[in-house]
């Protein structure tokens, strides 16, 4: 960029300006970047927390959907095969391996609800 007017002038004018800037960096406020620099960081937390809820909220919701339905599936067999519409005795282990399994499915969705979902965060 071009600067017009003559020398003197133009020094003068080049002068002020750095005057300006050094005044500027001068002026540097520490303690309200400071805040500044917290306030960011407070509301990094805030918005983070919030996800996390909303997170937990959505994940359990699911999860006890899911457990629902396996508690809704092994009633629906007991009472199928009470009533006589399904006879499985030429397969006495598929009652069983189908129970245990929907047992185990519910156990493990409960330790993962009790130490991801709902945990304090200090482990």
């Amino acid at each position: 960029m071009a600067t017009k007017g003559n020398l003197p002038e133009v020094l003068q004018r080049d002068k002020a300006l750095l005057e300006i800037i050094v005044e500027s960096e001068q002026d540097e406020d520490n303690e309200k970047a400071k805040k500044l620099v917290d306030g960011a960081r407070t509301a990094v937390e805030i918005i983070g927390r919030k996800r996390y809820f909303d997170l937990r909220d959505k994940w359990s919701g699911w999860i006890i959907k899911w457990t629902t339905a396996l508690i809704a599936f092994n009633a629906a067999i007991t009472v199928a095969v009470g009533a006589g519409w399904l006879d499985y005795s030429d397969y006495e282990w598929f009652i069983t391996a189908v129970i245990v399994q929907t047992f185990l499915q519910i156990v493990g969705l409960g330790a993962i609800a009790v130490r991801y979902l709902f945990a304090d965060g200090g482990s």
